[in-house]
């Protein structure tokens, strides 16, 4: 039996929502997050633009990837990548630590951003896809 296309459209949409968010979120938390890690504000925006960074930096490398790797497994890698990455966020202690959590993060982001929409526009036929 076929996945219902429904079930398929609301997990990349989850997986998506949840990159794109955190992308912006962190913004909120970057003085308390300054003050925690004991470094100035303009250091501190490095968490931003690492996810940012790598976000951009793996998408191109990414139908190339699925095209390899199959979109499931890229998609399951990702949501790993990112929850993973975003565990260890919790527990960096160094804005080093920080950033490079936030780069690993921002990588499983893109590939989630990316793959999603590869495996919605396979999910629904051609006259559907602009519902999903």
């Amino acid at each position: 039996m076929a996945p219902n296309k429904w079930v398929i459209a609301g997990t990349v949409m989850t997986g998506t929502i949840m990159a794109a968010l955190d992308a912006s979120i962190v913004n909120v938390a970057l003085p308390q997050m300054s003050g925690t890690l004991g470094v100035t504000i303009e250091e501190i925006t490095w968490v931003v633009t690492g996810y940012m960074l790598s976000n951009v930096f793996v998408m191109p490398l990414i139908a190339w990837l699925s095209a390899r790797f199959g979109r499931k497994r890229m998609y399951v890698a990702s949501v790993l990548l990112f929850t993973g990455a975003s565990m260890c966020c919790g527990l960096a202690r160094t804005l080093p630590m920080m950033v490079t959590f936030r780069a690993l993060q921002g990588a499983g982001g893109g590939v989630l951003m990316t793959v999603s929409q590869a495996i919605l526009r396979e999910a629904f036929p051609r006259h559907e896809q602009g519902v999903a």
